[in-house]
């Protein structure tokens, strides 16, 4: 076989015949137009891919007489390779912590202090207290006050006279409603002193209210109508206190 330049010539044992150019060209025209309707995609994916080997016109014997030209059946051309891109990654909403309100905590209040009591003042004992250092006198009933008030001292009595009669009764001494000592004069007398010591001395706290009481006895042997407590003569006795003073406590 030999090329011309009109056309491709065959040698035949019955006879040499030729392709023209036109027949050529028209079955590059088929081969074109079928690539287009596999698929335009195609043609784009054969420039990235290694060239397919072409496709070699077989030459061979025609039983007719006039010569065709053999084309082969196009390689299939494989779908592209899609790209797998990775998920887009959902934005997950960033949550910041509340910050908490910084809390002071509140100063432990300092321990109340107990103020130290005061030492209360040792209470009088008059059993300590008089020893009989400072004693004084003081004077109840008939020609002197019929009470006193022992105010602001306590006074310790340490021994009571009840005397100098004038009259019969009965004389007392009295601590508010209390009797702290009491004699008797009684006919015919005359009568004496009455005397008390005490030990230890009597206590009689400051505020308290010492009191004389006289009760008058009408004389059962003077005859009537003479009453001796409604004569003119004054009647009663004379209490006499010897004590100690001290400041109340």
């Amino acid at each position: 076989m030999r090329l011309l330049n009109t056309g491709v010539y065959y040698n035949r044992r019955e006879g040499g015949s030729s392709v023209g150019m036109g027949q050529l060209l028209l079955g590059l025209g088929v081969l074109v137009l079928a690539g287009l309707v596999l698929g335009g995609g195609a043609i784009f994916l054969l420039g990235n891919r290694p060239s397919a080997t072409p496709t070699h016109v077989a030459a061979g014997p025609t039983p007719t007489g006039t010569a065709t030209l053999s084309t082969a059946s196009p390689t299939a051309i494989p779908l592209p390779t899609l790209v797998s891109f990775p998920p887009t990654p959902t934005l997950l909403a960033t949550i910041f912590p509340t910050v908490a309100p910084t809390i002071t905590p509140e100063p432990t209040p300092l321990p109340t202090q107990t103020p130290a009591p005061t030492p209360a003042a040792t209470p009088l004992a008059c059993a300590v207290a008089s020893q009989g250092t400072d004693v004084k006198q003081w004077q109840l009933g008939l020609g002197h006050d019929t009470q006193k008030v022992p105010n602001p001292k306590s006074w310790c009595i340490r021994h009571v006279t009840i005397g100098s009669w004038s009259g019969w009764g009965q004389a007392r001494l009295m601590l508010n409603n209390k009797v702290v000592f009491q004699a008797s004069c009684l006919p015919p007398g005359p009568c004496s002193n009455a005397d008390q010591d005490f030990a230890p001395p009597y206590q009689v706290n400051h505020g308290k209210v010492l009191r004389y009481d006289f009760t008058c006895f009408d004389d059962p042997a003077t005859p009537d109508p003479i009453n001796e407590c409604t004569d003119a003569t004054p009647d009663g006795a004379v209490i006499t206190i010897s004590y100690e003073a001290f400041l109340a406590p």
